[in-house]
């Protein structure tokens, strides 16, 4: 199945899930680049209305740092009695702005939302692999008032919950998306008037669910003492894997616990976190420190991860982000209008900056233009609509492309700047049903009547796949458009156990609780295992001929180092934004990397031989079927988290370009387990660089802007 069609039948690869959605190659790459790649948002503060605030930044950047408390421990049942002042009412007074998810965000600069001028800031602080993977999630925008357990202008996965008034309840997701939605009758779910089409329901105990049909996720949420609001206390997928988020007496964070074995602890001091905690992952079974957070003024303004140096962040009074500074000491600066968006930014020396002006609406047709002007003087046009829906993006040289949207944010249609027109329609649930390209030539998916999946996929040209499933909705066979069969069994937790091929060869795996697989035999009957660590990392990998390949990782997830079955081991090292430090052969054969600012490499020094491979990310991520695409028909639960036959490592040498963005944003503080390949789709979305953006080059980097309908499930 060709790109374009997987492209064109994304939403119906979203509702399949991402277990099978990528072949072993491109997740060994996605892993790679996730674990070693770091985007840094620069900015640039150079206005006088803002000078007032230098002479403060030395004492903020030093502020905010406390020694931790020990995890606290209490009830957890979520029921707390902390009250917090409501902001969720004012956060959607435009419900289909409000509404907007990440992959319809056209993003600028470094990175600013075109539709609206605001800053923001993706972060994922653990990420633990699995069936249903469990995330920590950190974002940001200076327009966003409604944050809590990082401040105001943050929001963190504890952050997720309802708010319950006279007008109706409002979904705060930890994504920095709201949505309005009316009051729901027991028994009678309700959708939201704009945005994802998630159905919320009163339970008979007065608490709430909010599904999402496309992967029947389940986010439950306990009512609070005074019925104002609701908390996110569990979250659940088709076949009852779950994580469960506690609270002590006053409603304070303590702890998520994964149904895989996974516990994340929390620690709070007042109403802030100031740790992150995975139990029994460090040393001699005492828990791991993954993250620490200072405060100043009760804005977030410092992060430390392992290295033990800061990312800092200079706020306003406000909570604004008027600079960071990265663990390897480089700055950015922003400037903000009274409306919170940004209007100048770049580095402290005036290295990567970026111009933005906003434009009135226009009296007949309401559309604003948004201008962005790079460092080499070149201008970016975004026309705007009413909604914050980008209608039509302009490059330097003239080239138009124009969107169109409905209501609920969804790409209807694309018109490329020769005229091309690419379009979308969709049924009644919201999925996409049929995709018509600018030849005439059509896509169309058909759904099952019970689970909602994709039950038949035609190409152009009539080429079909189809595809069968149980009542969990797992598929449990493949057609292709040869009639070749692929049969798909599963375990009584509702992993992957085994995969028959249209000839009757059986393979067979076993998975752990989280739904990693330890154990593959092929038909053959030759068999791999796998063992983990207590990030679901692999640890070693024993072969069919009893071969043992051992792995280290740094707290971040990168490979620390990679012991062969013949004793032989390589190292590498990390400065604390996770660039390539050294990597040291199994000769003993090192090659060294410096960087400037911005993590741009300056100099390399290596042995006169071939410079030691790159660090390989191992993956236990079986692939059952031919390499096919997601539109090709997945299913969450078809190929197991994380497994592969193989392993393949980079090229010698850190992050390029093409393995990392040109324009750097914010680092990411990394995950703590990034390089086991969840291979699910999270729960929360997770945060990468938006869907359908290209990076190109630091001065072009930013190619035509496609929208969702271009993302590919990770």
């Amino acid at each position: 199945m060709s790109n374009q069609i997987v492209k064109a039948l994304e939403h119906a690869a979203e509702k399949l899930g991402t277990t099978l959605a990528r072949d072993a190659g491109k997740a060994l790459k996605d892993l790679y680049r996730s674990a070693g790649q770091n985007l840094k948002k620069v900015a640039a503060n150079v206005r006088s209305v803002e000078e007032k605030h230098a002479k403060d930044l030395a004492e903020i950047f030093e502020g905010g740092r406390k020694d931790l408390a020990h995890p606290r421990t209490g009830a957890g049942g979520g029921r707390g009695g902390r009250r917090f002042e409501g902001r969720g009412r004012e956060q959607v007074r435009s419900p289909r702005q409000a509404g907007r998810r990440e992959d319809s965000i056209c993003p600028g600069g470094e990175p600013v939302d075109m539709a609206t001028g605001r800053m923001f800031i993706k972060q994922v602080d653990a990420e633990l692999p699995g069936s249903l993977p469990l995330l920590f999630v950190r974002n940001y925008e200076s327009g966003y008032l409604a944050g809590r357990w990082m401040g105001p202008r943050w929001t963190c996965t504890f952050d997720e919950r309802l708010e319950i008034d006279a007008e109706g309840v409002v979904y705060l997701s930890p994504d920095l998306f709201a949505q309005a939605y009316p009051h729901p009758e027991p028994g009678v779910p309700v959708q939201a008037s704009a945005g994802v089409r998630w159905e919320l329901a009163l339970t008979d105990r007065g608490d709430y669910t909010l599904t999402d049909p496309a992967t029947d996720t389940v986010r439950e949420f306990t009512r609070q003492p005074g019925g104002e609001e609701a908390l996110l206390t569990a979250v659940r997928d088709r076949r009852g894997r779950r994580y469960t988020l506690a609270y002590d007496e006053d409603g304070a964070p303590l702890s998520i616990t994964h149904s895989g074995g996974y516990t994340l602890l929390v620690t709070t001091d007042g109403d802030r976190i100031t740790a992150l905690r995975l139990a029994g992952a460090g040393e001699d079974g005492r828990d791991a420190l993954l993250m620490r957070y200072g405060y100043t003024g009760g804005h977030l303004s410092s992060v430390y991860n392992s290295s033990g140096r800061p990312m800092r962040f200079a706020n306003d009074s406000g909570g604004r982000i008027l600079s960071w500074t990265d663990r390897n000491d480089s700055r950015y600066l922003y400037t903000y209008d009274q409306l919170d968006r940004v209007v100048d930014e770049g580095g402290a020396d005036g290295a990567l900056r970026f111009r933005f002006s906003y434009g009135d609406p226009d009296p007949d047709t309401g559309i604003r233009v948004h201008s962005e002007t790079n460092a080499l003087g070149h201008t970016t046009q975004y026309h705007v609509n009413e909604h914050a829906q980008i209608v039509a993006q302009v490059d330097p040289l003239g080239n138009a492309l124009r969107f169109e949207r409905d209501e609920f944010d969804r790409l209807i249609a694309r018109t490329d700047p020769l005229g091309h027109t690419t379009r979308y329609r969709y049924d009644g649930a919201g999925d996409l049903v049929e995709v018509t390209r600018p030849d005439g030539e059509r896509a169309v998916v058909e759904y099952g009547p019970t689970v909602g999946l994709p039950v038949r996929v035609v190409e152009p040209g009539g080429v079909t796949w189809q595809f069968g499933y149980d009542e969990h909705g797992h598929r449990t066979s493949l057609t292709d458009p040869n009639g070749a069969v692929t049969a798909y069994g599963y375990d009584e937790r509702g992993h992957l156990a085994t995969v028959t091929d249209a000839l009757g060869h059986t393979t067979r795996i076993r998975c752990d609780a989280a739904g990693l697989p330890v154990e593959v035999v092929d038909a053959g009957g030759a068999a791999t295992r796998c063992e983990r660590d207590a990030f679901g990392r692999v640890a070693a990998v024993v072969d069919a001929l009893g071969g043992t390949t051992r792995f280290r990782w740094t707290p971040e997830g990168l490979p620390a180092s990679r012991t062969a079955p013949d004793g032989s081991t390589e190292t590498w090292t990390y400065d604390g934004e996770g660039n390539l430090l050294t990597a040291t052969d199994p000769a003993g054969r090192t090659t060294a990397f410096e960087y400037t600012h911005f993590e741009t490499l300056a100099a390399r020094t290596g042995p006169t031989a071939p410079a030691p491979p790159s660090p390989t990310t191992p993956t236990c991520s079986w692939w059952p079927s031919p390499t096919r695409s997601a539109g090709a028909g997945s299913t969450a639960t078809t190929r197991p988290a994380g497994w592969s036959a193989r392993a393949t490592s980079r090229a010698a040498g850190p992050p390029t370009s093409s393995t990392r963005r040109a324009a750097r944003s914010p680092p990411p503080t990394r995950s703590a387990s990034r390089s086991a390949t969840p291979t699910t789709r999270s729960a929360a979305p997770s945060p990468r660089t938006p869907p359908g953006w290209s990076p190109g080059t630091t001065s072009t980097r930013r190619a035509a802007w496609s929208g969702p309908s271009a993302r590919t499930p990770s």
